[in-house]
């Protein structure tokens, strides 16, 4: 952003927002935010295209019994308010744009060159901590810990990217830019700091961009400095603004021009979350025979099918229903006028722009449904919460979801 990506860090404490200096500690190094052009990368693409996202109200069910302890707690109500006031008006998708540069090094999918991190490629809970990020990097240089990389190198991924939804969502649709030839020709290796590499990335690298699939290069090191690197940021398509999506332009052109079935199937998808360790319906099993009972119903544990397998599952979707993770991510396979059942709980609610936004995109319809809590869990700690119990007199407003 403008305000920093020219004002030294020195403070290890927190991300400086003013020109004023921080004191810093004694050994601080200067670190600095850069903008990839000021760095010294030339600009090789950008979307002409402003992906905008429909936003037009969340549409929000609460289907916990009333008088519960949690629909009393004022700061979950409070949540709910402010979540669904995020969906009031349209917003900007994220502009991703491609960069090409010399004498930068990727360290732990974060872009540097010499003392400065380049903006928009690192995770936004790292602000304040960059002086540690460089003394890190800097201690690996000086054990020769580094794997160094001839020719020219991409490197499209985000934070969590070994994740299916953030590589499915956030970077494999980064390679849809190399449908330019003459960008294709600037690529000696697609460099991916995942090793050893998970089925579904090199399944989904294969099933649409088979070009790339020889051109792999994973990596074990921490950090990897490339002859010539072609890297990413994703910013706000507007100097000033604050992205509001997960959504970048990458993800809306890839996602938009998905090929897909133009009406809804017969069947109803529900995806299961009962081999997870954590975020489960522990009452899942009711749900599908209630739901069998009225409609095709087709069950699918996602992390057993390949992404060729899936897709063809998806096709055939009426309606996906499933608690909040990865496994939704499929339904960018689904056809346009389907709808999403997104069941969540109060620990999780705040996290509902990960597949609302993606459905979006892709012409489905997308709804909420606010289950209840089960289990003692306080709070989310690394991406682990309670488990969620819907009350089986409320099964039959999601028949009424997929119906109306």
């Amino acid at each position: 952003m403008a305000q920093y990506e020219t004002w030294p860090i020195k403070s290890v404490e927190k991300l400086m927002t003013s020109p004023t200096p921080v004191p810093a500690r004694k050994d601080a190094q200067e670190i600095w935010v850069k903008d990839a052009k000021k760095a010294g990368a030339n600009l090789l693409w950008r979307s002409e295209k402003a992906y905008n996202l429909p936003l037009s109200g969340l549409r929000l069910i609460d289907l916990r019994r009333p008088g519960l302890e949690e629909c009393k707690d004022p700061k979950r109500t409070e949540m709910i308010t402010n979540v669904k006031s995020r969906y009031d008006t349209p917003v900007t998708a994220r502009d991703d744009r491609l960069f090409e540069g010399q004498g930068f090094r990727v360290y732990r999918g974060q872009i540097w060159s010499g003392r400065s991190i380049i903006d928009h490629t690192f995770y936004h809970g790292l602000r304040g901590k960059f002086a540690d990020q460089y003394d890190m990097m800097s201690s690996f240089e000086r054990r020769s810990s580094i794997e160094k990389i001839d020719g020219s190198a991409m490197f499209i991924q985000k934070p969590g990217s070994g994740n299916y939804f953030h590589w499915m969502i956030e970077c494999l649709p980064r390679l849809k830019v190399l449908d330019d030839v003459d960008l294709l020709k600037r690529v000696d290796r697609l460099l991916l700091h995942l090793n050893p590499v998970p089925n579904h990335v090199k399944e989904s690298i294969h099933y649409f961009f088979p070009d790339m699939i020889e051109r792999l290069h994973p990596y074990r090191n921490m950090l990897a400095i490339p002859e010539k690197l072609l890297f990413f940021t994703a910013g706000p398509r507007k100097e000033g603004m604050k992205p509001e999506t997960r959504i970048s332009s990458t993800s809306a052109k890839f996602l938009s021009e998905l090929d897909r079935p133009d009406r809804p199937g017969e069947n109803i998808i529900f995806i299961s979350r009962a081999n997870a360790s954590n975020r489960r319906l522990v009452n899942e099993q009711d749900l599908i025979e209630f739901l069998s009972s009225r409609f095709p119903v087709k069950v699918m544990i996602g992390d057993k099918l390949s992404v060729a397998d899936q897709r063809k599952i998806m096709a055939s979707a009426r309606a996906i229903v499933g608690v909040h993770g990865a496994g939704l991510t499929n339904l960018i396979f689904a056809p346009r006028g389907a709808r999403l059942i997104e069941l969540t709980q109060g620990q999780y609610l705040n996290r509902t722009a990960s597949f609302h936004d993606s459905a979006l995109i892709c012409g489905i319809e997308p709804h909420l449904v606010l289950a209840e809590e089960h289990g003692e869990r306080t709070e989310v700690v690394k991406n682990v919460g309670n488990d969620l119990w819907l009350d089986p007199a409320a099964f039959e407003k999601i028949s009424e979801i997929i119906s109306y």
